[in-house]
């Protein structure tokens, strides 16, 4: 059973933290700023943003846990893992 407020909210979070890294790196690599908000109130953005995207990915994850929603593969996430790492090596990679 899917808490469909906590999906949209995860969503959400997710889109304000790519402005927020398209934003940073946008000021410190490509010397661009988007001039959203002040520089203190990104930084206050940008903490909260990353704090309620874990928190609801967190939330999320026990709550599945709990109703078994889901059964643990260790196999997938293994394979899951090493992809991610391969994805953020390359995004470090490139930036």
């Amino acid at each position: 059973m899917r808490i469909e407020i906590f999906d949209i909210l995860r969503g959400v979070s997710l889109l304000a933290m790519i402005l927020f890294h398209a934003n940073y790196m946008g000021i410190h690599i490509f010397d661009f700023d988007l001039k959203i908000f002040s520089d203190g109130t990104w930084d206050i953005i940008g903490f909260l943003i990353g704090k309620s995207f874990i928190m609801l990915s967190g939330y999320v994850n026990a709550y599945g846990y709990k109703h078994h929603s889901f059964r643990v593969n260790i196999n997938r996430g293994l394979k899951r893992a090493w992809y991610l790492a391969l994805f953020a090596a390359l995004i470090s990679f490139v930036t």
